[in-house]
């Protein structure tokens, strides 16, 4: 199987992450989607953002003006949907789970093959999927669990992708990673994406096993990596 790239954050090895610029840039350099993570503002708006606090302060406790004007460089939402407009494939990753109707609303009428919603909270995919449930979701998962256990958290959820963040867990974490862990899910209707990864090494090792993507702060890399070992083209 042919993974998709998926640029974490954008090309933020090199450019400010979830910055438009790194965006753009990611899709330049050969990724499929782009990660981003969203955040709600104070009067409900969505802005791209990863950490919790910007400038000591509550994201939730800023406006959209504030917070652009703290971070010019870092989109809402609504920017990101005309980039959806265009093809441009994202992976939605929700910080709030207050986000779950305002973006069912704005994804309304989104093309769903180009993006995937996720989020570490469980609460949040099983009400969004009570809104959208047509949108593909995704269970992002901290700990190390076996098959079973993952896939008895994605069919509570409602979701049909899981990305295990293992990325510090283990100094290689492919090693945690099997092929039989990865196709016991997807005889289950859930595929798997890998969390972010730089490192050669460990990206040869992720490359040799069915994944649906794999995630990368260095989208150039592993879409040369893709290509050599399977060739140009899509998935």
């Amino acid at each position: 199987m042919r993974p998709l790239v998926i640029a974490h954050r954008g090309y933020s090895i090199r450019f400010g992450d979830n910055t438009l610029t790194s965006i753009k840039e990611a899709f330049k350099s050969g990724a499929d989607m782009c990660e981003v993570d969203l955040q709600m503002t104070e009067e409900g708006e969505i802005f791209i953002f990863h950490d919790y606090y910007l400038g000591g302060v509550r994201i939730a406790e800023q406006t959209l003006q504030e917070l652009k004007d703290k971070a010019p460089g870092n989109p809402t939402l609504d920017e990101i949907l005309e980039l959806l407009k265009e093809g441009k494939g994202f992976f939605l990753e929700v910080k709030d789970r207050r986000l779950s109707e305002v973006l069912s609303r704005k994804l309304r009428d989104a093309k769903r093959d180009l993006f995937i919603v996720g989020s570490f909270d469980a609460v949040f995919l099983k009400e969004f999927k009570k809104l959208s449930p047509d949108v593909r979701t995704c269970f992002l998962l901290g700990s190390v669990v076996s098959a079973e256990s993952a896939y008895l958290l994605c069919r509570d959820a409602g979701a049909q992708f899981i990305l295990p963040a293992w990325e510090a867990r283990h100094p290689y974490p492919h090693e945690l990673l099997s092929r039989e862990w990865i196709e016991y899910l997807r005889d289950r209707g859930v595929e798997v994406i890998s969390w972010h990864e730089e490192r050669e090494e460990v990206l040869e090792g992720l490359l040799e096993l069915p994944l649906y993507g794999v995630c990368t702060n260095d989208p150039p890399l592993v879409r040369r990596m893709v290509d050599e070992r399977y060739g140009g083209g899509s998935q």
